[in-house]
């Protein structure tokens, strides 16, 4: 018994440990030298990968308004459009500049608008 509780409470210390640190979400430096996050919204996660930078935010803004402030920022930003599409759940961009792609997904679900920022490299 008295091992299980040792156990249990290097168990439970992990866990006091780890998820504050989980709980931090930064924006990508890569991202920022591109386009600033969405005033206001809340970084739910970034994570890099072989495939490039991608990052989920939230926002109660409407998507139209979202979408509209990336699409006015990269533009400003010299990136050009490859394509652009509305739909029933959102609208969605993909603009290239250079070797970098960068595709903008705004969605609406029942309570708040979802941001995905996917950042390609070699493109």
């Amino acid at each position: 018994m008295d091992r299980r509780m040792r156990i249990m409470g290097a168990i439970l210390a992990c866990l006091f440990l780890v998820v504050p640190v989980a709980a931090q979400v930064d924006y990508p430096q890569e991202l920022k030298s591109i386009v600033a996050p969405y005033p206001g919204a809340e970084l739910e996660m970034a994570t890099k990968t072989q495939q490039g930078t991608h990052v989920v935010m939230t926002t109660s803004d409407p998507a139209e308004k979202v979408y509209g402030y990336y699409k006015e920022a990269l533009m400003k930003a010299g990136w050009s459009t490859e394509m652009e599409m509305s739909h029933k759940e959102g609208l969605q961009g993909h603009w290239k500049k250079n070797d970098k792609m960068l595709h903008v997904v705004v969605g609406k679900d029942s309570e708040k608008t979802q941001i995905v920022l996917l950042l390609m490299t070699g493109t």
